[in-house]
């Protein structure tokens, strides 16, 4: 999401980046508007944003600072995990707070990083897609004919097309290449994935096509025509990945298949707006697969795939985080200011 196209979010901040600085620059501008902002909002995705609120949670005196979406993986190995565990204690301070994006992402970070839980928050997360991506739906029944609108329009949504299974880090493909060769006749299934993104020494069946980019517009064409989208997670206990695929799919009112892990269920209620499998568990993902594609169930798989569409475009639409986020700034304002008046009544008045 562009912060910078959200008029709420304009109308209360003011953007240090926006003409997309290097880090060099990005550092000193940041470390500049310490001086005289009461409270920072840094990415947790930067390094340099990272870097500096580190700097600045070793000053005496400074703004509050919120550094945003906090899913920091501990690995894959020993020292991943250590200097992950070490920048998070340089981060931590007393004026530093941790925004999660999830309520069971913030618990674990608490307890992971062993930061006061009054310094992490969460704040929900929100599905990815403008006006223009979730157009195109006039109802959630298929259509014979494919509309592709327009050049440079997004396709029609729709519900005919394969499997579809996608992204770039923290997924598990092996249930899914473990049970693709037992759905029904005639299924395919396409998984859209990195070079490497596929586990070594796993058949792939023949049912089963494997794109190894993850090109955008590709991507949000296969995501528009899937009958089913798998969000075939890893399961993990450090961060909650994936969210944003599965908001998107929810908010295209896909039937959505997610693998049980960190934050999943704050998102998905079983059998309502999606359902959750057991992670590594082929047999479990293959019944629920053969339950979406079986005729029979259409006109319960249509009342799954309405609720998750409702749910994920007003609970976790960009601007209901932008409020989450603001109301965030709007504490945080609040302790700089009681800050202040500490600091105002602990040095003597000297002005005549």
């Amino acid at each position: 999401m562009d912060y910078r196209l959200r008029p709420r979010w304009v109308e209360r901040t003011r953007c240090l980046t926006d003409d997309r600085p290097g880090d060099p620059v990005r550092l000193l501008r940041v470390l500049a508007a310490a001086r005289t902002s009461g409270v920072l909002v840094l990415d947790g995705t930067s390094r340099v944003d990272k870097v500096a609120t580190a700097i600045l949670a070793r000053t005496r005196r400074g703004p509050e600072v919120l550094v945003v979406d906090c899913s920091w993986k501990l690995g894959p190995g020993r020292l991943v995990e250590l200097v992950t565990r070490a920048g998070v204690r340089a981060m931590a301070g007393p004026r530093t707070t941790f925004v999660a994006l999830t309520r069971e992402g913030r618990d674990q970070f608490s307890r992971i990083h062993r930061v006061p839980g009054d310094r992490v928050v969460s704040v929900p997360w929100h599905h990815g897609l403008g006006p223009d991506d979730l157009a195109g739906a006039p109802g959630l029944t298929s259509s014979p004919q494919r509309s592709d609108g327009p050049a440079g329009a997004e396709p029609e949504i729709r519900h005919d097309g394969p499997v579809f299974s996608g992204g770039r880090t923290a997924r598990d493909y092996r249930p899914l290449l473990g049970c693709a060769a037992d759905l029904p006749e005639g299924t395919e299934v396409v998984i859209a994935t990195v070079p490497g993104g596929l586990p070594q020494g796993v058949p792939v069946p023949a049912n089963v096509h494997v794109r190894t980019e993850v090109d955008p517009p590709a991507f949000r064409r296969d995501l528009r025509r899937a009958c089913v989208v798998v969000v075939a997670l890893e399961h993990r206990d450090d961060c909650a990945p994936g969210i944003m695929v599965l908001l998107d799919a929810m908010a295209l009112g896909k039937l959505t298949v997610v693998t049980d892990t960190l934050g999943v269920r704050e998102h998905v209620e079983q059998g309502v707006t999606g359902f959750v499998v057991p992670a590594g568990d082929a047999a479990a993902l293959g019944e629920t697969l053969r339950w979406c594609l079986d005729p029979a169930h259409a006109a319960e798989a249509a009342d799954i795939r309405e609720s998750a569409r409702a749910t994920a475009r007003t609970a976790y639409a960009p601007e209901v985080h932008v409020e989450a986020l603001l109301e965030q700034v709007g504490r945080a304002l609040e302790r700089a200011e009681a800050r202040r008046g500490q600091s105002s009544r602990a040095v003597p008045n000297t002005s005549s």
